[in-house]
């Protein structure tokens, strides 16, 4: 029952409605980047390419128990702020996004897959997010402008891997090793 009234909820918005129907859905991708093979499975891709443009819409789906519209009270999908990664002052729905789920990070790994599996075409990341709990409201967020902190992420953690994977040790942060600070 819940499952169905999220639908509902999505059909009412216009713009939602669009990202969920247009485009495939499920799309696995693979590239390598920093010499690592990577994957991804897209919930939606709409890849549009016409004489004047070239454009991929990444849409992530989400489902939230939270108010969807957060401290952003927008009636539809502005783009929220760019923001420096490891601050804000986002709530509800956005705040799990960004900090404790990693979304942004997870949009900017589906968006260096989509480049790379088309190079040249301007992407686009949006995620829909639908609440499970009354009123069901459903908001959709362009995060296009958020990836750049997604991708530092990404580069931080591809760093730890290479370090960890070259001193072959993973018991500790590679920033207590470089300190001087080591497990007795």
């Amino acid at each position: 029952a819940t499952a169905n009234i999220c639908v509902n909820s999505i059909s009412r918005k216009e713009k939602a409605l669009e990202l969920m129907t247009k485009g495939m859905s499920e799309v696995a991708m693979s590239w390598t980047y920093r010499g690592i093979l990577c994957k991804g499975l897209l919930d939606k891709l709409n890849v549009e390419h016409n004489h004047e443009t070239k454009t991929a819409i990444i849409t992530d789906l989400k489902t939230t128990s939270e108010n969807p519209y957060s401290k952003i009270n927008t009636p539809d999908y502005n783009s929220i702020p760019s923001f420096d990664y490891y601050s804000g002052s986002y709530t509800g729905f956005l705040r799990k996004a960004v900090y404790e789920y990693d979304y942004i990070r997870q949009l900017a790994w589906y968006a260096k897959g989509v480049k790379e599996q088309y190079p040249g075409y301007t992407i686009k990341v949006f995620i829909v997010v639908v609440g499970t709990k009354e009123p069901f409201d459903c908001a959709v967020y362009d995060m296009t402008n958020t990836l750049d902190s997604g991708y530092k992420r990404i580069d931080e953690l591809i760093d730890m891997i290479e370090y960890h994977t070259m001193k072959d040790n993973w018991l500790i942060h590679m920033n207590e090793a470089d300190n001087g600070i080591y497990l007795e």
